[in-house]
């Protein structure tokens, strides 16, 4: 089974970052990209990824609302989900694990700290149903 990361991100150079990040030092990781929340919703629904990076701050809803709909429906509600923000608030991280989320990262985001993000929660099976 392919380990698979849905990256929830409305900007370019974010996705471009973390695309060539995870091609060079995780060949193995399959990327999918959802630039809304709606999308992101929609493609988690569908191929029930290992593992969802998911920004906050989305064009079209919150990524706290995104959260919540993906850990209120039993098809995504299993599915490790991080998020990621620009917005370093210090009751930023306790917010988001309160609503459901295995981890949360500040934006910019320490390279290693993402790939051990990936490497501990991008391989799990048991998020596929």
């Amino acid at each position: 089974m392919s380990n698979t990361v849905l990256y929830v991100e409305d900007n370019d150079d974010n996705i471009r970052l973390v695309e060539r990040l995870l091609s060079k030092r995780r060949p193995d990781v399959v990327l999918t990209v959802a630039t809304s929340g709606q999308d992101g919703i929609r493609m988690a629904q569908h191929t029930a990824p290992n593992l969802i990076l998911l920004d906050r701050r989305l064009p079209d809803m919150l990524g706290d609302d995104v959260l919540r709909e993906l850990k209120g429906a039993t098809a995504t509600a299993a599915i490790p989900v991080v998020m990621l923000s620009g917005d370093s608030a210090s009751d930023n991280g306790a917010e988001v694990l309160r609503l459901g989320a295995v981890d949360f990262l500040s934006k910019p985001f320490e390279f290693d700290q993402l790939l051990a993000v990936v490497d501990r929660f991008g391989d799990q099976t048991s998020a596929n149903p």
